[in-house]
């Protein structure tokens, strides 16, 4: 699958970018909280204990989420103005595939 310049939106991508950017800056003091009033995680088991809790797991998958959204809107508009005009389309495909492999690897690091 090849991503088209020309089916990108200039106005939902900022919406986007501005939502997921909001629930950054509320997300982060929570996390910030959880992680201050707990032990330091010194191993993945401990990691995965401290994200075990329902609402902290919701807040946590909902930062990643909204952390590749705004990274993927950051990084489009990044290669759309200063990558050349023939190299565009090829460079956000690999810029997609890469947040996808990224995803996964987080998503398979968090639940093994």
């Amino acid at each position: 699958m090849m991503i088209r310049l020309k089916h990108l939106s200039g106005k939902s991508a900022h919406l986007a970018q501005r939502y997921s950017a909001l629930y950054l800056v509320i997300a982060f003091p929570i996390l910030f909280f959880a992680a201050a009033f707990q032990s330091w995680p010194d191993s993945i088991e401990s990691l995965q204990g401290l994200i075990g809790y329902n609402l902290l797991t919701l807040v946590v998958w909902g930062t990643l989420v909204t952390t590749l959204i705004h990274m993927w809107v950051g990084g489009r508009e990044m290669i759309i103005d200063y990558i050349p005009r023939k190299w565009t389309d090829a460079a956000l495909t690999m810029y997609f595939y890469a947040l996808i492999v990224a995803t996964i690897h987080i998503h398979l690091m968090l639940m093994i």
